[in-house]
């Protein structure tokens, strides 16, 4: 059978940004389009619209496991093998206003990168390193992207309501800001003890029913030592 993997993505683009309240019509696509322009303009042989791509792809792997899916009629959901065992039923929850975020996040992480570490640029005292002071090439992605959103022409997520569009910038912020690499050691400690906790837990419900925004509130660094904000980070 032959795949058609570009368009089941833009579908898929499409219902999670529809069912969060948005509308994924020439705006979505203008915003994509300014990425790709961006990305092509300063991304460097790494840094460009194939790493984009490549990331959003393996947020799409993750969204496989992380958010319900509506299946076609008649279809049975396909049972989960984990270590050896069948767990059917067991199948951890985002909803769709997390689940845009993971998708824009992984569009906009390395947008316009200048193919330079934070610390080099922390160095030359380079314009945006004065104006970020910190997570300077992180800081340039999220503001790029901000600026894509706050315009009407290229605003992904129009058509949510104000309390959604504040959870979704909000989980958008936290989630660039966490690919500083300095962020990563901590990451990947409570990745692995929340890992950890689930695996030796056959009635750990994976995520938090909790808003994983809470966590995030009044601070953007990473001290906080539960499930909850892997969400977004």
């Amino acid at each position: 059978t032959t795949t058609q993997p570009t368009k089941t993505r833009e579908e898929g683009a499409r219902r999670v940004s529809g069912s969060a309240g948005g509308s994924w019509g020439r705006a979505g696509a203008a915003f994509l389009a300014g990425l790709h322009c961006l990305y092509m303009r300063r991304g460097g042989i790494y840094h460009g619209p194939m790493h984009a791509a490549d990331v959003l792809q393996a947020a799409g792997v993750l969204l496989d496991e992380l958010h319900p899916h509506v299946l076609p009629d008649g279809a049975e959901p396909e049972p989960r093998e984990l270590d050896g065992s069948l767990h059917a039923g067991k199948r951890a929850r985002l909803d769709d206003v997390q689940a845009f975020a993971l998708v824009l996040c992984a569009a906009i992480h390395d947008v316009y990168h200048p193919g330079v570490t934070n610390a080099f640029r922390a160095a030359q005292d380079d314009e945006q390193s004065r104006r970020f002071g910190s997570s300077i090439n992180e800081n340039e992605h999220l503001s790029i992207a901000l600026a894509l959103l706050a315009n009407p022409s290229t605003d992904a997520s129009s058509g949510l309501r104000d309390a959604q569009r504040t959870r979704l910038e909000r989980m958008i912020k936290h989630g660039v800001l966490h690919t500083d690499m300095a962020n990563h050691a901590a990451l990947m400690q409570d990745f692995k003890h929340c890992a950890s906790v689930a695996s030796s837990d056959e009635n750990h419900p994976w995520w938090s029913e909790s808003d994983a925004t809470d966590a995030m509130i009044g601070t953007t660094e990473y001290p906080y030592e539960s499930c909850d904000c892997l969400v977004s980070a």
